[in-house]
């Protein structure tokens, strides 16, 4: 079974960035640029070889529609709430958010389980997908 990766990005060249650097590793991307999309896909593919989620915080909910607040925070919740692996990439308006540590580690303290990173004030998602596979990043 080919083993998959959802990957959630609104933004089309981001989400091309980071769709690449999952499938340069073998793994197939399924990529979701809205909350939608997103819970559609973890829910589909659980079960059917899903290794973890690649996700940003802010996306619309549907498409067409504007971000709606930090939809990503969702994500994690379910995705560690059906014990799946996450990493968070976000470029929270270029500024360090305090609030956004605040609320992943209650995320994390709700449900018992660790993000495997939280990547912020860059879209780095070669270093994401390193935390969510649980290597060293390469230096």
């Amino acid at each position: 079974m080919v083993k998959k990766i959802v990957v959630v990005e609104d933004n089309p060249v981001e989400l091309q960035k980071a769709c690449d650097l999952v499938a340069a590793r073998g793994m197939m991307p399924l990529p979701c640029a809205t909350h939608k999309d997103a819970i559609e896909s973890i829910l589909s593919y659980q079960p059917k070889g899903l290794v973890g989620i690649l996700t940003d915080l802010h996306f619309p909910i549907a498409e067409g529609k504007n971000p709606e607040g930090a939809c990503g925070l969702h994500v994690v919740h379910l995705a560690l709430t059906m014990g799946m692996p996450v990493a968070i990439c976000s470029d929270i308006d270029h500024h360090y958010a305090t609030w956004a540590n605040d609320l992943v580690r209650d995320v994390e303290k709700a449900t018992g389980r660790k993000v495997a990173g939280f990547i912020q004030d860059s879209k780095n998602w070669e270093k994401a997908l390193a935390l969510l596979l649980d290597e060293k990043e390469e230096r």
